[in-house]
Protein backbone atom coordinates (compact mmCIF):
# COMPACT_ATOMS: atom_id res chain seq x y z
CA UNK A 1 0.00 0.00 0.00
CA UNK A 2 1.20 3.49 -0.75
CA UNK A 3 1.82 6.18 1.89
CA UNK A 4 -1.44 8.02 1.20
CA UNK A 5 -3.44 4.82 1.64
CA UNK A 6 -1.63 4.06 4.89
CA UNK A 7 -2.38 7.57 6.16
CA UNK A 8 -6.06 7.17 5.23
CA UNK A 9 -6.20 3.83 7.00
CA UNK A 10 -4.61 5.28 10.14
CA UNK A 11 -7.13 8.12 10.21
CA UNK A 12 -10.18 5.91 9.63
CA UNK A 13 -8.95 3.09 11.81
CA UNK A 14 -9.55 5.17 14.92
CA UNK A 15 -13.17 5.89 13.96
CA UNK A 16 -14.21 2.66 12.23
CA UNK A 17 -13.96 -0.59 14.21
CA UNK A 18 -14.35 -2.66 11.02
CA UNK A 19 -11.26 -1.11 9.44
CA UNK A 20 -9.39 -1.45 12.72
CA UNK A 21 -10.25 -5.15 12.85
CA UNK A 22 -9.19 -5.69 9.24
CA UNK A 23 -5.87 -3.89 9.79
CA UNK A 24 -5.19 -6.07 12.83
CA UNK A 25 -6.00 -9.21 10.80
CA UNK A 26 -3.77 -8.05 7.93
CA UNK A 27 -0.89 -7.47 10.36
CA UNK A 28 -1.39 -10.86 11.96
CA UNK A 29 -1.38 -12.61 8.58
CA UNK A 30 1.72 -10.68 7.54
CA UNK A 31 3.58 -11.78 10.67
CA UNK A 32 2.69 -15.46 10.15
CA UNK A 33 3.70 -15.29 6.48
CA UNK A 34 7.02 -13.68 7.45
CA UNK A 35 7.67 -16.45 9.99
CA UNK A 36 7.06 -19.15 7.41
CA UNK A 37 9.24 -17.44 4.80
CA UNK A 38 12.17 -17.29 7.21
CA UNK A 39 12.38 -21.07 7.36
CA UNK A 40 14.84 -22.92 5.18
CA UNK A 41 12.31 -25.61 4.23
CA UNK A 42 8.56 -25.86 4.52
CA UNK A 43 6.56 -29.01 5.03
CA UNK A 44 3.83 -29.69 2.47
CA UNK A 45 1.28 -28.53 5.04
CA UNK A 46 3.18 -25.30 5.64
CA UNK A 47 3.38 -24.69 1.90
CA UNK A 48 -0.40 -25.00 1.66
CA UNK A 49 -0.81 -22.78 4.73
CA UNK A 50 1.48 -20.15 3.21
CA UNK A 51 -0.57 -20.04 0.01
CA UNK A 52 -3.81 -19.79 2.01
CA UNK A 53 -2.41 -17.01 4.21
CA UNK A 54 -1.22 -15.00 1.21
CA UNK A 55 -4.63 -15.32 -0.44
CA UNK A 56 -6.43 -14.31 2.76
CA UNK A 57 -4.07 -11.35 3.28
CA UNK A 58 -4.80 -10.13 -0.25
CA UNK A 59 -8.54 -10.46 0.38
CA UNK A 60 -8.26 -8.44 3.58
CA UNK A 61 -6.24 -5.78 1.75
CA UNK A 62 -8.89 -5.60 -0.97
CA UNK A 63 -11.62 -5.24 1.66
CA UNK A 64 -9.73 -2.43 3.40
CA UNK A 65 -9.23 -0.59 0.12
CA UNK A 66 -12.91 -1.07 -0.77
CA UNK A 67 -13.95 0.45 2.57
CA UNK A 68 -11.52 3.35 2.06
CA UNK A 69 -12.95 3.98 -1.39
CA UNK A 70 -16.52 3.91 -0.03
CA UNK A 71 -15.61 6.33 2.77
CA UNK A 72 -13.91 8.78 0.42
CA UNK A 73 -16.74 8.77 -2.13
Amino acid sequence: MDTTTLEQIAALQRSDPRIESLVERHTSLEERIRMLLQRDHLTPGETVELARLKKEKLGVKDEIESLLHAKSA
